[in-house]
């Protein structure tokens, strides 16, 4: 009998609402996502941000944000 075994690595990127914690997939992919594209992938699924002035940032999802405009 013959075995082989591989290491797979792969990320998933989630973006959570900060209201009703509903989670979306942004991306499956072999690397990480950086900043800009974590918040770019969460703004093309509908979520909003909000800045609450104290450095606080919060996201919502497309069902939430109206509740924070």
């Amino acid at each position: 009998m013959a075995f082989r075994f591989e290491e797979i690595k792969s990320y998933k990127t989630v973006v959570i609402c900060d209201d009703c914690k509903k989670e979306t997939l942004i991306c499956y992919d072999d690397l990480p996502l950086n900043f800009n594209d974590r918040m770019n992938g969460a703004l093309s699924k509908n979520y909003t941000f909000k800045n609450y002035g104290d450095g606080t940032f919060k996201n919502y999802c497309e069902d939430c944000k109206s509740k924070y405009e």
